[in-house]
C-alpha cells in the first residue's frame, strides 16, 4: 500500500499484480471471483479501430470487431465467453503471437470470422506457438505466419 494519510491507496504496480493472480487461472485468488467471463454480453464489445496489443491475460465478456485499418495483436491468454466470436474486417489484421484463445468456463466459442469484401479480406496472422481452444469453427494452425481465411 502506499504512504499516504490514510495509508490506503494502491500503487499502479501493486494493481498490477492484484490482476495478474486474478488473471492467472491457478491462482486461489481468482476461486473468490464471479466468473463474469462465462457468460457472453453484448454490451462489453470490444472494437478495435487502430493499433492495440495485448501483453497479459484477458477473460473478456464480449465479442472483439476489428475494424479496418485496425490491428490486434495478442501476446497472451485471452478467454472468450460462450458463442463469443473475432470478426476481422476487411483491411483489419489480427496478430496471434505465441498466445492461446480459449473458453475459460469449458464451453465453446465461435471463433474468427474474416470478412472478405472484393478483392480485400482481413488478415489473420500466427506467429510461434498459438493454442486456439474451444471453438465450434476451428481455424488451421499448421503454417504460422500466414494468414488464415
Amino acid at each position: 500500500m502506499d504512504y499516504n494519510s490514510r495509508q490506503s491507496a494502491w500503487s499502479p504496480c501493486q494493481l498490477g499484480r492484484i490482476h495478474r493472480n486474478f488473471a492467472n487461472e491457478i491462482s486461489r485468488s481468482r476461486k473468490v471471483l464471479i466468473p463474469t467471463w462465462c457468460t457472453l454480453n453484448e454490451d462489453k464489445h470490444i472494437i478495435i479501430k487502430d493499433v492495440v496489443e495485448w501483453k497479459g491475460a484477458k477473460d473478456l465478456e464480449g465479442h472483439i470487431t476489428i475494424e479496418k485499418g485496425g490491428t490486434l495483436k495478442i501476446n497472451c491468454r485471452v478467454s472468450l465467453p460462450k458463442n463469443a466470436k473475432i470478426t476481422v474486417k476487411s483491411g483489419g489484421t489480427l496478430i496471434l503471437n505465441q498466445c492461446r484463445l480459449h473458453n475459460a468456463c469449458g464451453d465453446t466459442w465461435i471463433g474468427i470470422e474474416v470478412e472478405t469484401m472484393g478483392k480485400k479480406s482481413g488478415k489473420v496472422i500466427q506467429k510461434g506457438n498459438v493454442k486456439l481452444e474451444n471453438m465450434k469453427n476451428n481455424v488451421s494452425n499448421e503454417e504460422p505466419s500466414e494468414p488464415i481465411g
